[in-house]
């Protein structure tokens, strides 16, 4: 608190709308899915992101549901914050099985991208917080996916309180979603 406090980050409104608590920062630190810079307020996170495509649509979250019950609607293809020394093929596995149920045996890995685009902007999950974003992308290709909209539940984590709980899936044409981190409407986080 007194390191959002120091660069004037008004933390205050954390935890209501679309937004995470200070605590879920926190989470995210102890994790090693960010990192807080020092000399500036700037939180970095590393994000593999999934393109996974089935009849000429793509697939992407629709929504979120919070452990509290608020909803988050989103518009954003399957992603999973990095944890350190975690390489992107890893993190894609750990966001197949985590947020999809799927496994290795479900699905073929088609191209990962090695070098991230970067993106910088203010958090939507923690208002004031500037954050810069290290996106990787890997096609992955599988038929173990409903074709209409399903749900999945967070796959529970016995040492940590999962913040969302479960996901709203659905195929959108590829143009409704901009995966170009410069241009996109949507965040990892």
């Amino acid at each position: 608190i007194h390191w959002l406090e120091k660069f004037d980050i008004n933390y205050q409104m954390w935890g209501q709308n679309l937004s995470k608590t200070v605590d879920n920062l926190l989470e995210e630190i102890r994790s090693s899915e960010c990192v807080l810079k020092n000399n500036l307020p700037l939180r970095i996170v590393y994000v593999v992101q999934l393109i996974i495509f089935q009849d000429k649509k793509i697939l992407v979250e629709k929504e979120q549901v919070f452990c509290d019950n608020r909803n988050r609607p989103r518009l954003a293809p399957p992603s999973e914050k990095m944890k350190t020394n975690e390489n992107v093929k890893d993190s894609a596995i750990r966001c197949l099985d985590e947020e999809l149920q799927l496994s290795m045996q479900d699905v073929d890995i088609i191209s990962t991208e090695t070098k991230p685009k970067i993106r910088n902007r203010i958090s939507t999950s923690y208002p004031g917080l500037r954050s810069r974003y290290h996106l990787f992308r890997v096609v992955v290709s599988t038929k173990k996916l409903p074709r209409n909209d399903f749900w999945t539940h967070e796959k529970n984590d016995p040492f940590k309180k999962n913040l969302i709980i479960k996901h709203k899936w659905g195929w959108v044409n590829p143009r409704m979603v901009h995966i170009n981190p410069e241009m996109s409407s949507f965040e990892s986080e």
